[in-house]
């Protein structure tokens, strides 16, 4: 067994070039990622454009309210979205300027993009050993606009994004030595922290795990060693899932809250008439049409060819095979899709647009396997190279960045419009005392309203909100509800047709589906 581990290429000038110090090409990647970076942030948000996302918006209050709240703490985190991306704001959240204007968000998922820019670079010489197709790709995930966007928000993607590549880089070069125990405990690492970033990253444990036994088959290392390298893998984002489930259990006494809960079931985003559910075409088309919109179609059927170059070059080589991990979210969004626990829209099939940048995942093998695909020589590098600026120019031309279009199109709905509208006027009307409602559904109002989170009163409060909404007069000032068929709050549900309500309070505000109430 040991003349095995021994016998593994260590030196091979893949190896050897992604365990050297950082060349200059990787200095100068890195230096322009940070530089586009920032430019792009700063435009987007001096253009108003950062906050469109109702979730970037969710995020932001989830994170403040573990510090502005009339019951503040960590339990303020909840139980639904997974906690690291809030966690991580929270040594800048605190901070009006930064929380406000959404750079608190902003600036973890800046890093991110870094990093992530600097781990395709050495992921794609690992695999390629040529720094002319490890530039290809990181240039791909350098440029993409939709890519920009997403960086400048406080949106959790690129968290994710980064911590993808890290576990596959980590694998890949694992593979090569798995003497070097380093690289299997980073994957480990990395993948305890997507498994707490993003639900997508519990689909990318289990690929890893799969690659991992595959690989120690491979390898024929002895029963005892093979457990012992599985467990040592496993550890730490077993442990990472188990928190999550334990903090469930803790906070909200339920295991599964996070997937049964009032405000994670599928049914409150999975209308009973998407065409994808049931239809397991119709589901691929959606996620492929989602891909291209964000990757753009050329630079995707070259990542095929590529990929298909690929599989014919290396036939499953267990050296460069754990690079197919980052093809994970094909099956996982399409079976999302298909089982109805994930809503996709896309204009051709549903006629309009909602998380579409879903498809941004593909971004990652789209980029490794267009860098691949570069190894067919100069010709090939030139034609990949130019296909590449092309696709970044005329997406950033066109207005075709999906993922701004997407949210810019929301804030025209005639909800998110008289949303926008009550945060204006509460901001210009509120004179003090507690103000109770549901946040969720409302949070684009509680957020632009700009008024401290501790005078509100919403559902996670505990006690405090069930008692407010059986007595509001005992507890609160103003009362925000918003009704219209399926999109009415428990504050419209509890309190409309309450006669004793609307004789201790006053309609201040009426617009739509949204009416403001003032005690009397």
């Amino acid at each position: 067994m040991s003349t095995l581990v021994r016998a593994v290429p260590a030196a091979s000038p893949s190896t050897a070039a992604a365990r050297a110090p950082a060349d200059v090409c990787l200095r100068l990647l890195a230096a322009v990622a940070a530089v586009l970076s920032v430019a792009s942030a700063i435009y987007f948000h001096v253009q108003g454009l950062t906050l469109l996302y109702p979730d970037a918006q969710a995020r932001l209050l989830i994170a403040r309210r573990v510090i502005d709240n009339p019951t503040p703490g960590l339990a303020q985190l909840g139980g639904v979205w997974l906690p690291l991306p809030q966690v991580v704001m929270l040594p800048l959240i605190w901070i009006d300027p930064l929380y406000y204007s959404g750079w608190a968000g902003s600036i973890p998922s800046m890093l991110s993009y870094v990093a992530t820019v600097v781990l395709l670079y050495r992921l794609g010489l690992l695999v390629t050993a040529s720094k002319a197709c490890a530039l290809i790709t990181a240039l791909i995930f350098l440029g993409n606009p939709n890519v920009l966007y997403l960086q400048a928000t406080a949106m959790s993607e690129l968290p994710l994004f980064m911590l993808t590549v890290a576990t596959v880089y980590c694998l890949v070069a694992w593979s090569r030595d798995v003497s070097q125990f380093k690289y299997l405990m980073g994957a480990g690492l990395a993948l305890m922290l997507a498994a707490l970033t993003r639900y997508e990253g519990w689909a990318l444990f289990l690929a890893a795990a799969g690659l991992v036994v595959w690989l120690c088959s491979v390898v024929r290392l002895s029963q005892a060693r093979m457990e012992g390298y599985l467990l040592a893998f496993v550890v730490l984002p077993v442990y990472g899932i188990f928190l999550w489930l334990f903090w469930n259990q803790l906070i909200f006494h339920d295991f599964l809250y996070w997937q049964s809960s009032e405000y994670a079931k599928p049914a409150l985003w999975v209308s009973s008439g998407e065409a994808a559910v049931g239809n397991l075409g119709v589901a691929a088309q959606t996620y492929l049409s989602a891909t291209t919109y964000c990757t753009g179609l050329a630079l995707a059927l070259a990542a095929v060819a590529g990929l298909g170059l690929f599989l014919v070059r290396e036939r499953l080589n267990r050296h460069t095979a754990g690079v197919l991990i980052l093809l994970f979210p094909l099956p996982f969004f399409i079976v999302m899709l298909f089982l109805g626990q994930r809503p996709l829209h896309v204009p051709e099939i549903s006629g309009d647009m909602y998380n579409i940048r879903f498809g941004l995942a593909m971004l990652l093998p789209v980029a490794v396997f267009c860098g691949y695909l570069g190894t067919r020589g100069p010709w090939a590098r030139a034609a990949v190279t130019l296909l590449t600026c092309a696709t970044i120019v005329w997406m950033g031309s066109s207005g075709s960045v999906i993922t701004l279009n997407e949210p810019m199109a929301w804030q025209g709905l005639r909800l998110n419009r008289e949303l926008r509208e009550a945060a204006g006027w509460l901001a210009q009307h509120y004179d003090g005392g507690m103000i109770l409602m549901e946040s969720f559904g409302n949070e684009s109002a509680q957020f632009q309203s700009g008024i401290p989170l501790a005078r509100f009163i919403y559902e996670g409060n505990a006690d405090l909100w069930y008692d407010a909404l059986q007595n509001p007069g005992q507890y609160v000032t103003w009362v925000f509800t918003r009704h219209e068929g399926a999109d009415a709050d428990r504050v419209w549900d509890t309190l409309g047709d309450s006669a004793a309500f609307h004789a201790a309070f006053e309609p201040v505000h009426r617009n739509g589906a949204i009416e403001i109430y003032r005690r009397t």
